[in-house]
């Protein structure tokens, strides 16, 4: 991309970032996500907000998970695995780099909102009223620090992969990236179901970790080798 001429770079960039923003954008401007915390909740709270498998199955465990896949995107930059040797240490490099960036991306945002999580809201028994993550009025009346979903990086922040499985292999590309953005959002909506988080805030969190990729994805170099696509 960085040799590309600035219409077709602009095109390029339209296509990967401007069409997934849209649609997020469009949802995120409907009363979408009040409407669907609805389904679960109501103003004595969420009554699944404790449930064992949301709470700790669909949220604790799949933390530790990331990070032991993070630990090996690091390790792999000098002992690669099968899958990765023909990759070179610059691209596992990249992709460790990408990872923890989109790690520590998210948790940096969420200290800034100032919008709270959706069971601290007072329609659900809370002292929040609700506000739109990107108004910047301020303190919602709640603890804020609720958005982008800090939970949904813990897969999406993988999505850079995509990146550099597509250089080698375009078609496994896809399904890699069909399999985290299902895996995200699936255990991300655990967090919906108990309070934790609105449908938006799971979109963002895959958009941003995405734009990520899309960005720097030219700084990965020209591949290092021809291989047959699977």
């Amino acid at each position: 991309m960085i040799d590309m001429p600035w219409l077709d770079r602009a095109r390029w960039l339209l296509l990967w970032l401007g069409l997934p923003f849209l649609g997020i954008f469009l949802w995120d401007i409907t009363p979408g996500d009040l409407a669907v915390m609805r389904w679960y909740g109501s103003a004595q709270g969420f009554p699944w907000r404790e449930q064992f498998w949301l709470a700790t199955a669909l949220h604790n465990w799949p933390q530790r998970a990331g990070l032991l896949l993070l630990a090996g995107c690091i390790v792999a930059i000098w002992h690669p695995p099968g899958i990765w040797t023909h990759t070179t240490q610059r691209e596992r490099l990249w992709l460790a780099a990408m990872v923890l960036f989109c790690a520590l991306l998210i948790p940096a945002i969420k200290m800034q909102s100032n919008t709270s999580c959706p069971w601290e809201l007072r329609e659900f028994g809370g002292t929040a009223r609700y506000v739109w993550h990107f108004t910047f009025t301020g303190p919602d009346g709640g603890p804020a620090r609720c958005f982008p979903s800090g939970h949904a990086s813990t897969f999406f922040s993988f999505l850079p992969a995509f990146w550099l499985i597509r250089r080698y292999r375009p078609r496994a590309a896809w399904t890699a990236l069909a399999v985290l953005c299902t895996a995200g959002m699936v255990l991300s909506w655990g967090q919906v179901v108990r309070g934790a988080h609105f449908p938006s805030h799971l979109l963002w969190t895959g958009w941003l970790c995405w734009a990520v990729g899309v960005v720097a994805s030219p700084w990965l170099g020209p591949p290092h080798q021809l291989i047959k696509t699977s």
